[in-house]
């Protein structure tokens, strides 16, 4: 079977790079459609997203001083 067609998708938003910034902007679109449903869920994984943001920059030295 094809992986377009499996049953789950999986994503890796810790990777610096073109897919991780997808799988971000992937779990950050999943966080505002189920916002109505369940903000709990919505923002413990826009906080996921924020930290993850922020260790990357602080690795990359961007976010220093």
């Amino acid at each position: 079977m094809s992986a377009m067609y499996s049953k789950y998708f999986v994503v890796n938003p810790n990777k610096d790079d073109i897919k991780g910034h997808a799988s971000r902007l992937a779990v950050l679109a999943y966080a505002d459609a189920v916002y109505k449903e369940d903000s709990a869920l919505a923002f413990e994984l826009r906080s996921w997203i924020d930290s993850i943001k922020r260790k990357l920059l602080e690795q990359s030295g961007e976010g220093l001083g």
